[in-house]
């Protein structure tokens, strides 16, 4: 991801106020480059080589969720978080 992206979608990003926004940049900078540096820990992790598609699909698809629910807002007071239900 290029970096002047990421940052643009950080500064549109309602970030609790605890939270460092370089911190965040740089945690996805590290998940984006970790199979690239790590591919052996990847493979052994996920069970699929990072070179391959089906990788680059799942990781993709992981990473965009994890900055999916950077950008929620989180719960107010008077709105609990919805947890699921161990039945479902």
């Amino acid at each position: 991801a290029d970096e002047r992206a990421v940052r643009s979608a950080l500064d549109v990003v309602d970030l609790a106020g605890d939270v460092d926004p370089a911190a965040v940049l740089l945690a996805i900078r590290g998940m984006v480059m970790a199979p690239v540096i790590m591919p052996h820990l990847a493979r052994r992790l996920l069970g699929t080589d990072p070179s391959d598609p089906e990788f680059r699909w799942r990781y993709g698809e992981t990473l965009a969720g994890v900055i999916r629910r950077l950008a929620q807002p989180l719960p107010t007071a008077a709105e609990p978080a919805e947890t699921p239900s161990r039945a479902e």
